[in-house]
């Protein structure tokens, strides 16, 4: 690492936010080069400057915080929670069902007799392409 990359990310690595191999390789760094190391103690003086002058949280506002922060405990019934979620499966089967509804046959014989007729139709475009008009019989021994 150089210089310019170690300086950038002293201030991640005093926060505990890089991963444990580049804060070693960021720590040998340190101990090698002055001027980095000068940075990283600059960055410790302002951040212990900081710490001293803060001031505690008055109890008052803390516990206005926490009490906004809580939860509260409402009244539910237990039974009632799956309801929204079984309403909307109920739906998309009701609208799958109206949609097949809709584009299905009238009957299973018409369905039967669309299949027949595709089989046909297919069979007989395969087949004319693919036979020649004077067949020869070829019999394989096994």
């Amino acid at each position: 690492m150089n210089c310019k990359d170690v300086t950038e990310k002293l201030y991640e690595m005093k926060k505990g936010a890089l991963p444990p191999m580049e804060t070693l390789v960021i720590s040998t760094h340190l101990k090698h080069c002055p001027s980095c190391m000068a940075e990283n103690n600059a960055i410790n003086k302002i951040r212990a400057i900081f710490r001293e002058t803060l001031e505690p949280v008055p109890d008052a506002v803390y516990r206005n915080i926490k009490a906004s922060t809580a939860v509260k405990k409402s009244f539910s019934i237990p039974f009632l929670r799956p309801v929204p979620v079984t309403a909307f499966a109920l739906s998309l089967l009701l609208l799958f069902s109206i949609l097949k509804l809709t584009s299905a046959p009238k009957n299973q014989e018409d369905e039967l007799a669309a299949f027949v007729y595709d089989s046909y139709a297919q069979s007989v475009e395969t087949y004319d392409d693919e036979i020649p008009s004077n067949i020869e019989y070829v019999t394989y021994a096994y």
